[in-house]
């Protein structure tokens, strides 16, 4: 279970680098047994989405100083640049565990989304650059539920109803049954909306 969806065609040059991104958590989870790569937290699946970038030719560096301020200016620390042509984009990336019986799931995460741009409009950008609110949500379930796919297919019915520029998400076939304390972490959603 993995796609990318791209809402506007503008944004369609995030594509192949959000389909490596899949393929980058797939390869992890079928060469490493008994762990993801997605579980853990932002920084590692801003890692992971670095490397996607990487992989497709582009400059990418991540957790690194930047000024910050529209008018009180400050030293403050970006996620994640990464140059395509001749633009320079920011991404403020946010990870939120979302449990998939939780009544609310459509409200916490924009709630995570209008976090990453709140950060993300910090930063004062010039003509060539632009931001990237960068969204990871990683459902968990009981192991009690038998049925994971229903419940993954239930959550993307969400997800699908999210307004976000490009969606993405994985749920390795191999690690669906992935268990951390009594709960199920089948996958990883990735958010993106771009801002200016």
């Amino acid at each position: 279970m993995e796609d990318v969806i791209i809402s506007n065609k503008k944004n369609s040059f995030l594509d192949p680098v959000c389909w490596e991104w899949i393929s980058i958590i797939n390869r992890f989870c079928s060469e490493i047994e008994e762990e993801v790569p997605y579980y853990y937290n932002e920084r590692s699946n801003v890692s992971i989405f670095a490397g996607a970038l990487w992989r497709n030719n582009y400059l990418a560096m991540e957790e690194f100083g930047i000024e910050k301020g529209k008018r009180k200016k400050y030293t403050g620390r970006s996620d994640l640049w990464f140059q395509i042509g001749n633009t320079d984009y920011y991404c403020e990336a946010k990870f939120k565990f979302v449990s998939l019986a939780s009544k609310d799931i459509k409200s916490q995460i924009k709630s995570v989304m209008e976090s990453a741009k709140k950060d993300v409009n910090k930063i004062d950008f010039k003509d060539n650059e632009k931001s990237i609110s960068m969204v990871f949500i990683c459902p968990h379930l009981s192991i009690n539920n038998k049925d994971i796919n229903s419940e993954i297919d239930s959550f993307l019915k969400i997800i699908k109803k999210i307004p976000a520029d490009v969606k993405s998400w994985v749920f390795p076939q191999n690690r669906r049954d992935f268990i951390v304390d009594n709960k199920y972490y089948p996958g990883i959603v990735l958010l993106l909306s771009l801002n200016n």
